[in-house]
């Protein structure tokens, strides 16, 4: 069965944001909108740009006690998992939670971080003290495709992936290179700047599926 995701954000007055794929025309599978210039991550970006969250990227399978999940994070589900799946939603309380976001969030969507600048910056994890420079990154993991005689680049956003919580627990999910790291920074405190810190240390990441690494 496809694993639907429900990305989590709690800033640091302990207020709780949760984002849904279809608000934004995403699909909710996690290789459906890990990617640059997608909007349900963009969104996601926009709330972290310049203010530390604690981001999970939450699967409807992750309650279940999966191998690899380390103990923080399970603690952490735990107290979490029903904030990002309110089951006991009726239809009609969801796409009210869907339009409701989609006017919150209009904003940031035409005006924030678009497919041509999402590139540039840095996401930093204030909880282990690194970075990650998304130019180098996207330079580095980006691939060519090309639909109806036209070339583009596709690159996956590593914010997703590395807050995923459940990944491997369903279709969907995402099965390429550098698996250790697929929800090593659940749970931290993770921002977005323009700003380089040169406090921290620099890490690297290589996301790629199977059919695209080398």
């Amino acid at each position: 069965m496809g694993q639907y995701y429900t990305p989590l954000l709690t800033d640091s007055n302990g207020n709780e944001t949760t984002l849904s794929a279809h608000a934004f025309n995403n699909g909710m599978k996690l290789m459906e909108h890990s990617y640059i210039g997608n909007n349900l991550v963009n969104i996601a970006l926009s709330l972290i740009n310049g203010n530390p969250y604690t981001v999970a990227w939450i699967g409807d399978y992750a309650d279940d006690d999966f191998d690899y999940c380390t103990d923080r994070t399970r603690e952490n589900l735990g107290k979490h998992y029903t904030s990002a799946w309110k089951r006991d939603q009726t239809d009609e309380e969801y796409q009210a939670d869907k339009d409701k976001q989609v006017q919150l969030y209009s904003g940031e969507r035409e005006e924030f971080i678009k497919e041509d600048t999402e590139n540039k910056g840095f996401l930093i994890n204030r909880t282990k003290m690194v970075y990650i420079d998304l130019s180098s990154y996207y330079l580095q993991n980006r691939w060519e495709e090309e639909y109806k005689g036209e070339k583009y680049f596709m690159c996956i956003n590593p914010l997703p992936l590395l807050t995923a919580c459940g990944n491997g627990l369903g279709g969907g999910d995402y099965l390429g290179t550098m698996q250790d790291a697929i929800g090593s920074w659940a749970f931290d405190e993770i921002m977005f700047s323009f700003d380089k810190p040169d406090d921290l240390a620099e890490v690297k990441f290589e996301f790629k599926e199977k059919r695209y690494a080398a």
